[in-house]
């Protein structure tokens, strides 16, 4: 249980990191850019990069200039016109899911399967809850590859070269990067959140010690405590008698099981339908499959009963049901109490 809730809370600071621009990665020295048949290899550890060499593709296995550092990590930019490039609008609440919802977009908006492809996204600026996908096939991608790597070089970075040269890549067709700063952000939010648990601990011992010399040195605190205590005691028993009548109101103006199914029933779209809900007060969870569950958000969100309709937990295309299973959590909009 601890051990779960550390690494919760540990992936929780580390998306933060990335949101914010931490943990970022340096871009490696070197770019190989490849468009309309030719080569050309680039230094790019400066604001304007500086060509070194350029030359036919079928020739980058033997190029000489990335032979100068053995096994030197080099960012790939492939031709852009092998490259599919496309706009998501992601649902409502759906950034945090959004590497989950552009796999199963794959196979609809590119000629590949997340198999047979090899893909990244990024959101785009200003644009709210869209993400700028770009996709290429797996074969082409490793027939580049490995003709780098017979020159001897080793690709750490792929990108388009519809991207300037001059920025590093947004994208990683390898999605290594993403990996990378993934692992670098949760190493640091694990040292920020050790050392201030461990701040807490001295402090909580600090005080506990300083409290213990003080029991020990005034029977007059003690006799403060006591009488804290029962002051607390009775406080809470006069909360808890004038708190009686709302959460009885409370019960009676919570909308009925049947009542809330029937609703959910006739917003749902076609070919959508529930394995499963659970109301807990206001809450309730719907688990389901339906043939678009990204549209569900939107169509939850317009109900007169529902309000901060989101994703439960990541969205899976269920192969047997030809649908995608979905979970989604909202909060019930209460009338007035009768």
């Amino acid at each position: 249980m601890i051990a779960t809730s550390w690494s919760s809370m540990v992936d929780w600071g580390a998306e933060r990191l990335l949101d914010l621009g931490f943990a970022k990665i340096r871009r490696p020295k070197t770019a190989v850019v490849i468009a309309a048949g030719r080569y050309a290899i680039f230094d790019v550890r400066r604001a304007h990069p500086r060509q070194l060499a350029e030359g036919p593709v079928d020739d980058l296995a033997t190029e000489r200039a990335l032979r100068s550092g053995a096994r030197r990590p080099i960012e790939l930019r492939l031709d852009g016109q092998q490259a599919i490039e496309r706009v998501i609008q992601l649902p409502k609440s759906g950034r945090a899911y959004a590497g989950s919802i552009v796999r199963h977009q794959i196979d609809r908006v590119t000629p590949w399967t997340a198999e047979s492809s090899a893909y990244d996204h990024h959101p785009i600026a200003g644009a709210g809850d869209q993400v700028r996908l770009v996709a290429v096939g797996r074969a082409y991608l490793a027939s580049v590859v490995e003709m780098i790597e017979m020159a001897g070089a080793r690709v750490a970075l792929v990108g388009i070269s519809s991207d300037p040269i001059g920025a590093p890549s947004p994208i990683d067709l390898l999605q290594r990067r993403r990996a990378e700063r993934q692992k670098k952000a949760r190493r640091i939010a694990a040292a920020g959140f050790a050392s201030l648990l461990t701040a807490a601990m001295v402090s909580v011992v600090g005080t506990s010690w300083q409290h213990w010399q003080a029991l020990q040195t005034s029977e007059r605190v003690a006799a403060n405590l006591e009488m804290a205590r029962s002051d607390l005691q009775a406080a809470r028993t006069r909360s808890l008698n004038e708190a009686t009548p709302h959460l009885i109101a409370t019960k009676v103006s919570t909308k009925p099981m049947v009542v809330l199914l029937e609703e959910l029933s006739a917003e749902l779209p076609d070919e959508t339908y529930l394995v499963a809900v659970s109301v807990e007060g206001n809450k309730v969870r719907m688990v389901g499959y339906s043939r678009n569950a990204p549209d569900l958000i939107q169509a939850l969100e317009a109900t007169a009963f529902l309000k901060g309709v989101a994703f439960a937990s990541n969205v899976a295309h269920d192969a047997t049901a030809r649908r995608d299973r979905f979970e989604i959590a909202a909060e019930i909009e209460q009338g007035d109490t009768p």
